[in-house]
């Protein structure tokens, strides 16, 4: 006998001795409901639909309150956006007034010190 028959013999062995817990084996047990006739008294499930009923109107204004929130926080955003907008429209604006100013005193201030180095050079 070789290794090849070996592990065929075994492997034999293996599924004629099935372990009655493997999932092959498993049995899924059929759900049946319980047999039940109907009866005349819905008190329970009038009370059940009157409860999801009250669930339902209290979503129902939980989300119509989120929604004048958002409506609201967009109106907000759009205002913040607004001054964020004036407030870099300025910004640049003075950094242009700042440069020329710097500009024109760098002029001066350089026509001076050539006119106070050039006497005192004389």
């Amino acid at each position: 006998m070789d290794r090849g028959e070996i592990r065929k013999i075994r492997c034999l062995k293996i599924q004629n001795n099935r372990d009655p817990r493997s999932r092959r084996n498993r049995q899924i047990p059929r759900y049946r409901p319980p047999s039940s006739s109907p009866s005349g008294d819905y008190s329970y499930t009038v009370e059940l639909v009157g409860a999801i009923q009250n669930a339902l109107g209290r979503l129902t204004e939980a989300v119509d309150s989120l929604k004048e929130q958002s409506k609201d926080h967009g109106k907000e955003i759009k205002e913040i956006s607004k001054d964020l907008h004036a407030a870099k429209v300025t910004g640049r604006a003075l950094l242009w007034v700042v440069g020329a100013v710097g500009t024109i005193l760098g002029i001066f201030l350089a026509a001076y010190a050539r006119q106070l180095f050039s006497v005192s050079g004389k």
